[in-house]
This record gives structure tokens, sequence and C-alpha cells, in this order.
């Protein structure tokens, strides 16, 4: 008599484990689902190299950085040597002749330009391809100074 229950209390144990690890993620994986990517992306800033054009040797570093629904963008020049604000942008496409303009930013004073911008770092980096871009002065637009690509 007691073989059919050893044999019950077996069988419904097997049943529950199967059922059971159906309905729980295998930790032992390293499956990622595509919404956790984003949310893993959006922790870690973004760093973008700027490298200098038309021998200006102003180069520098970008900081993108999520803020939930915003952006912080953070663009640092080394060897800046103007005393005038220079526009920068993010633009479509790639340096070192980047397109239209995507996202303007604040313009670079002293070597620094911080911007907050009004979109979800997770939407910016669906964007294709994207360079941030410096101009030489607001009167010299056409000349870039230093430009970077936005990696994916």
């Amino acid at each position: 008599m007691a073989k059919p229950a050893i044999l019950i209390v077996i069988v419904l144990a097997i049943v529950w484990a199967v059922l059971w690890g159906k309905n729980t993620p295998n930790k032992m994986t390293n499956e990622v689902k595509p919404d956790e990517i984003s949310e893993v992306r959006e922790v870690e800033p973004i760093m973008v190299t700027l490298l200098e054009q038309n021998k200006s040797g102003e180069n520098g570093i970008v900081e993108i950085t999520s803020m939930e629904s915003k952006t912080k963008v953070v663009l640092r020049i080394t060897n800046n040597v103007s005393i005038l604000a220079q526009p920068a942008h993010i633009h479509v496409g790639m340096c070192p002749t980047p397109g239209g303009v995507k996202y303007p930013l604040k313009d670079v004073i002293d070597g620094i330009s911080e911007t907050i911008l009004d979109v979800p770092l997770s939407k910016l980096m669906m964007e294709d391809e994207l360079a941030i871009n410096v101009h030489k002065s607001i009167n010299e637009s056409a000349t870039y100074v230093s430009c970077g690509d936005v990696p994916k």
C-alpha cells in the first residue's frame, strides 16, 4: 500500500517541477529580452570622441546620459582656442560630413556645452547614424572644427 502513495508523491513532484520550471525564468541562460536592452543601455552613459577637423586642433569628448524621459549631453572641447561661441548639433549622418541638424545643442563657450534634450536616450539611440558636430562660430557655421560619430 505504501508503494502507490510513494508513486503518487513522485508523479506530483515531477508535474509540479515541470510546471514551476516553465513559469520561472531560467537564471542559467544569458538570454536578454529586447525591452531589457534599452533599459540596460540607458544606465550607462554613451561616450563620443570628437576629433579635430580643418586643422582646428579642437578634440573633445561628449557624454550622453539618460534622464528618464530626457537626455543630457555634455560636450567638452580640449585645446579650445575660440573666444567666440561655437554652435554644436547632433546631425544625421556621419563624420566628416554629416547631414542636417537633428538636435541642436547649446553653443560651446570656453570649451563646454551642456544641453538637456526633450527626448529619451532610448529613442535617440534608435535613430539611424548620428554625429555630433562643432562649428567654428555662428558666422562661420560652414566650417567644422570637431566631429564625432555616436556609437550604436
